[in-house]
């Protein structure tokens, strides 16, 4: 009942301070106002970091091994033996051979570029369906000839080829001649061209047979094994696993590991705009805070006037309480609906980003509904107004009745 009581005259004075007096109107406009783009502010924020985060994780591992493993010597020669040793255990997917190089491509219009070149199993199905599914044009992988070789979209685009054109892959390694020394080469046919949406990857990558890289260097062997688990984010586990499996002959490397410094950057990036953006919020709060002492010195007299009628000193830190409330939950739902509908219309409809992914890695904007941003940011502002009005609700307890009656 004494509830019911302080928040009546809570909403009471809420309304008449809003149409009475256009000053404490426009104070506590204020307030909703910076509550509103705090909310809005730290909702899309957020939900663009997870998005990006959980887009980059995506487009990663559409085309990098979930493990590297390699020789302490940089040669694996007998790779099929460690492969059956690997399939006992129960989280390996798959394990493919592969060697990669860096080598000069160039086209027959004299274009050229700096690529890597990686060497995979043409015999390996389940890599073979992987590439598949990156397939921007083209036909199948390598379109079953020898010479075929497959590059990414940026890549093409730079080069201006398309699948059927011709290009060379220029080596560092020279065989000696007549004329002297002249570079290694290899001429192949483009196949395909493939598309993760990671530009790093889609343009300076190029994927051929595995054959065709040992015919160019001269090697016997292979450098790697690309290792596919069932669930990427347990790679570090199943690294020590594959590691012991192994008897510590090789070296064992995850895909989170190898991006280590660009998973910590935007966790980094995350810390910092929450703290930035939360201080907005605060402010808002702070401002709330400074309003309701205002509103608590205009109702000095209604104070005075409850109190001897038999107010409780929890009633009048209720009411004032209670009016902190209903601004902070004003600019909170308004915050949040418009947060939502920048967020849905993000996600789902799309903002292109400039540059088409060469400066920010994607072309377009990414967001993420997660959880911690629907409920949690909403949640911490409302909490973070009361907290703003209990001091002012405070102070107006602390008002006699004969202070008043003395000063008004």
């Amino acid at each position: 009942m004494k509830i019911s009581f302080s928040y009546f005259i809570a909403k009471k004075y809420f309304r008449m301070t809003t149409r009475a007096n256009p000053y404490l109107l426009f104070l506590i406009s204020v307030s909703i106002i910076g509550v509103f783009i705090g909310v809005v502010a730290l909702m899309v924020v957020l939900s663009v970091m997870f998005g990006l985060q959980q887009d980059i994780k995506k487009s990663l591992l559409k085309a990098t091994p979930h493990l590297i493993i390699k020789h302490r010597t940089g040669q694996i020669f007998d790779y099929k033996t460690i492969s059956d040793r690997l399939y006992q255990l129960t989280e390996i997917i798959n394990v493919s051979p592969s060697i990669e190089r860096s080598y000069l491509l160039k086209t027959e219009d004299g274009r050229s570029i700096g690529v890597k070149v990686v060497g995979i199993d043409k015999d390996d199905q389940y890599v073979l369906k992987e590439m598949e599914e990156l397939k921007s044009e083209g036909s199948a992988i390598f379109g079953g000839k020898e010479k075929g070789v497959w590059i990414g979209k940026e890549l093409a685009d730079y080069l201006l080829v398309y699948p059927g054109n011709k290009i060379s892959l220029v080596s560092a390694k020279t065989n000696i001649s007549l004329f002297g020394m002249i570079p290694k080469m290899e001429i192949l046919e483009v196949t395909g061209i493939f598309q993760t949406g990671y530009y790093d990857i889609d343009s300076s990558f190029a994927y051929t047979g595995i054959d065709q890289i040992q015919k160019m260097e001269g090697m016997e062997y292979v450098e790697v094994l690309k290792v596919k688990i069932k669930d990427p984010m347990n790679a570090h586990n199943v690294a020590k696993k594959v590691f012991d499996k192994l008897e510590g002959e090789y070296f064992v490397t995850s895909w989170l590991a190898l991006n280590r410094n660009l998973f910590t950057a935007i966790k980094h990036e995350n810390i910092a705009m929450v703290i930035i953006i939360s201080l907005v919020i605060l402010v808002a709060s702070l401002n709330i805070s400074s309003n309701l002492m205002t509103i608590v010195i205009d109702k000095s007299r209604d104070i005075a006037i409850m109190k001897s009628f038999g107010a409780s000193s929890k009633q009048i830190v209720t009411i004032f309480t209670f009016m902190g409330s209903i601004i902070g939950a004003i600019g909170t739902i308004y915050g949040w609906v418009v947060g939502m509908i920048i967020i849905w219309y993000i996600k789902f409809v799309g903002i292109d980003l400039p540059g088409g992914g060469s400066v920010y890695y994607i072309s377009k904007l990414p967001a993420s509904l997660d959880w911690r941003i629907i409920i949690l940011v909403p949640a911490a502002a409302f909490v973070l107004s009361i907290i703003a009005s209990i001091f002012p609700a405070i102070k107006a307890n602390e008002k006699t009745i004969s202070q008043v009656l003395r000063y008004e």
